[in-house]
C-alpha cells in the first residue's frame, strides 16, 4: 500500500479537522445571538450529558483499533477479521449504551427540561459506531473523510440559516449539529466495504482484544468525566448561565485542542508500526515531539493573548464573562495536548493502557473534589481552573511514566526552551496591541501577521529544525515549480 508522507498526511487531516470545524465556526456566532446564553446553557449541558453514553458505546475501541490494525493492514485475511470483531463489540457496547441512556432519561425528573434535547443529541452514538472511522485512519484514508466530511459541513450550514431562526429552534439545532458532526458517517457504510465486508464477526480469538479495549474504555471514559465535569456539575449547582458562558470557552479550547490533535492521528500509526525497532521509535518519536511542541507552543500562547477577540467574534457581546476562563483553559492546553501526545505515542503504543486509566482516573478525582469546593462561591471561573489544575496533574503522571521509555536529553530539553522563547513574542505582541483603541478585526490579524512574523525570525535565528525543514521545503517545491513552468 502506496503511503504518502507524514507531513502531507498531516496537511490533509488538518484540513479535514478544518472542515469538521467549519459548522461550529459559523455556527457559533449566529446561534450564540439567536438562542441566547440560556438556551445555549441548556444545550451544552445536554451535550456534556450525552458525552458520558458516547464514551460508553465507544468503548476505547477507535484509539485500539488504529493502534493494533496499524500493525496488519497489509494482511488483507487479517485486518477484515480484525475490523468484524472491532464492530462486533462496538455494536454491543452501543446497544448498551443506548439502554442505560433511555432509562435515565425516562426516570429522572431533573432532566426533564432537557429530555428532548439529550434525545436528540443521542443519535449521534449509532452514527459513530457504524460509522467506523477508525477503518480510514489505519489506511490512512484521509482524503475521503476530508471530501465527505465538508460536504456534510456545508448542509449543515445551510439548514441551520433555514431552520434556527429563534430561541424555541433549539431543537432544530440539536439535530443540525448532528447531522454536521456525523451524517457523514452514514456514507461510511458504504465506502468502508473498500476495506472489509461489513458484517458481524466474534471468536474465541476475539476475546483477547477485550481486556486491552476496557482498560482504554476506562480511561475514556474517566477523561470523559473530567473534560465534561465541568458543564455537568454547573448545570447542577449553578445554572443555564453559567454552563452557557463557561461552555463558550471550553467550544473554543476544544477547537483549538482538536486541530493540535491532527498531528498525533496521523502520526500514531506511523509509530505503532515501527514500534518494533527500538532505535527508530525513538528517533521518530523525539522528531514528532519537538514539531508538535513547535505548533503547540505558540498556538497556546495566542490563544491566550487573544481569548477576548475570540469571544466577542465566535459568542458575542452577551458571552463577554468568557474571556477569562478561555485565558485559563489556554493555559490548559498546554498541558492538556501535551499529555495527549505522550499517552498515545509512548504509553498506549507500548501496551501501557493501565498507567494512562490510572493518571486519567486522578485526573478526575481532583477535578472532582475541586469543583465541589470552588464552583458554588467561584462559578465559571473556578470551573476553568480546576481544569487547569487537573491537566497539570495527568500531565506530571504521564510524564513520569513516559521517562522509562523516553529520557529527554539536556540538548533537547535547551530546544524545547528556544520553542518557549520564540513563542513569547506572541504574548508581547499580543499584549501591546490589546490596549491599542483599535477594532478588533484590525487588532487580530496585526497580532497574528506580526506574531507568526516574529516567531518565525526568531525560530530561524534559534534554529529550530522544524521551521528551518519547512523553509527547506517550500523553496525546493518552489524551484521544482518553476522549473516545471519553464
Amino acid at each position: 500500500m502506496k503511503k504518502n508522507s507524514i507531513f502531507v498526511n498531516t496537511i490533509i487531516y488538518t484540513i479535514k479537522l478544518f472542515t469538521s470545524f467549519l459548522f461550529p465556526l459559523v455556527s457559533q456566532p449566529y446561534v450564540n445571538r439567536i438562542l441566547g446564553v440560556t438556551q445555549i446553557g441548556k444545550y451544552n449541558f445536554s451535550f456534556s450529558f450525552v458525552s458520558y453514553f458516547a464514551s460508553i458505546a465507544g468503548l476505547g475501541i477507535s484509539t485500539y483499533a488504529i493502534k493494533e490494525g496499524s500493525k496488519f493492514r497489509n494482511d488483507k485475511k487479517k485486518i477484515e477479521k480484525f475490523c468484524q470483531n472491532m464492530l462486533t463489540i462496538n455494536t454491543f457496547s452501543m446497544i448498551v449504551s443506548l439502554l442505560i441512556l433511555f432509562w435515565v432519561i425516562t426516570f429522572s425528573k431533573q432532566l426533564g427540561a432537557y429530555k428532548n434535547i439529550i434525545m436528540l443529541l443521542s443519535l449521534e452514538i449509532p452514527l459513530v459506531t457504524f460509522g467506523t472511522n477508525w477503518i480510514f485512519n489505519i489506511f490512512e484514508d484521509y482524503v475521503y473523510i476530508t471530501v465527505r466530511s465538508f460536504i456534510f459541513q456545508i448542509l449543515a450550514i445551510c439548514l441551520m440559516f433555514l431552520f434556527v431562526k429563534n430561541e424555541q429552534d433549539i431543537y432544530w439545532y440539536s439535530l443540525i449539529s448532528v447531522i454536521a458532526a456525523y451524517g457523514s458517517n452514514t456514507l461510511n457504510l458504504i465506502y468502508s466495504r473498500k476495506y472489509f465486508k461489513f458484517k458481524f464477526w466474534f471468536s474465541k480469538d476475539s476475546l483477547i482484544h477485550i481486556r486491552p479495549i476496557l482498560i482504554l474504555f476506562a480511561s475514556s471514559l474517566a477523561s470523559q468525566i473530567y473534560l465534561n465535569l465541568d458543564i455537568t456539575m454547573l448545570g447542577i449547582i449553578g445554572d443555564d448561565y453559567q454552563v452557557g458562558i463557561y461552555s463558550s470557552a471550553t467550544k473554543i479550547y476544544t477547537l483549538a485542542r482538536m486541530t493540535l490533535s491532527a498531528f498525533i492521528s496521523v502520526i500514531l500509526p506511523r509509530i505503532a508500526e515501527c514500534s518494533s525497532d527500538r532505535n527508530k521509535y525513538i528517533e521518530m518519536y523525539t522528531n514528532a515531539h519537538y514539531a508538535y511542541l513547535t505548533l503547540l507552543i505558540p498556538a497556546s500562547f495566542g490563544l491566550f493573548g487573544t481569548s477576548a477577540f475570540f469571544i466577542s467574534v465566535f459568542c458575542g457581546e452577551a458571552f463577554v464573562n468568557a474571556d477569562i476562563p478561555l485565558s485559563i483553559l489556554s493555559i490548559a492546553l498546554l498541558f492538556s495536548s501535551s499529555g495527549s501526545f505522550m499517552a498515545n505515542l509512548v504509553l498506549l503504543v507500548n501496551k501501557e493502557e493501565k498507567k494512562i486509566l490510572l493518571a486519567t482516573v486522578v485526573g478526575a478525582i481532583v477535578n472532582f473534589v475541586g469543583n465541589i469546593l470552588v464552583l458554588p462561591s467561584c462559578g465559571y471561573i473556578g470551573a476553568a481552573i480546576t481544569t487547569l489544575i487537573s491537566e497539570v496533574v495527568v500531565f506530571f503522571i504521564q510524564y513520569n511514566y513516559v521517562r522509562n521509555y523516553i529520557i529527554a536529553s539536556i540538548k533537547e530539553k535547551l530546544e524545547i526552551f528556544k520553542i518557549i522563547i520564540s513563542s513569547s513574542i506572541i504574548l508581547l505582541v499580543c499584549s501591546i496591541f490589546n490596549k491599542m483603541p483599535l477594532d478588533k478585526g484590525i487588532m487580530f490579524v496585526f497580532q497574528v501577521l506580526i506574531s507568526l512574523v516574529g516567531y518565525g525570525v526568531l525560530s530561524i535565528i534559534m534554529k529550530n529544525r522544524i521551521v528551518l525543514f519547512l523553509i527547506w521545503r517550500i523553496r525546493n517545491k518552489s524551484k521544482k515549480d518553476g522549473k516545471h513552468l519553464c
